[in-house]
């Protein structure tokens, strides 16, 4: 199933895919414009992995790789001919386009592959876990906490359990 990628169509979807999704540009020039919203939102998806992968060679999946697909997934498999069986084995295909495209990227070249920073809160802030032990009670806490348990052994809560299953 190892589909042969054309040269200028592998590069044309190495630098698009890079430039969008694996590292996505925060400020860029431009010389298309689109219609945006009050806030500076695209109305309309400016580009689509489908456009992309237009080019791209549809793989062919045979009856068997099909077969062993369904098998593998322990499914079963709809009856050759049916409208089912073409559906199902469009969309199979698509994926493996999808898939074989991105594996003929090439991101080892790629500079600057740092995770940008999704944090909500400016930088040297955010959720503080450990000041809620801090409003316990001083006997509220850690051992101290058995004491409200109906059994313990050792140390440790002691809860029945259905050994049946």
């Amino acid at each position: 199933m190892n589909l042969a990628c054309a040269l200028p169509t592998r590069a044309l979807l190495a630098r698009t895919l890079a430039r969008r999704i694996i590292k996505p540009r925060v400020a860029h020039k431009s010389t298309t414009t689109f219609d945006t919203d009050a806030c500076g939102i695209p109305k309309a998806p400016t580009w689509s992995v489908v456009d992309l992968l237009s080019s791209y060679p549809s793989p062919k999946l045979s009856a068997s790789t099909f077969d062993h697909l369904h098998q593998l997934s322990a499914l079963q498999t709809p009856e050759s001919g049916t409208q089912e069986y073409e559906s199902v084995k469009r969309e199979l295909e698509s994926l493996v386009k999808l898939v074989e495209a991105v594996k003929c990227l090439e991101t080892d070249a790629e500079v600057g592959g740092d995770i940008p920073d999704g944090r909500i809160w400016k930088k040297g802030t955010g959720l503080r876990f450990a000041d809620s032990d801090a409003q316990l009670p001083e006997d509220e806490r850690g051992q101290a906490l058995l004491k409200h348990a109906q059994r313990t052994f050792n140390g440790f809560y002691e809860v029945e359990a259905d050994r049946r299953s």
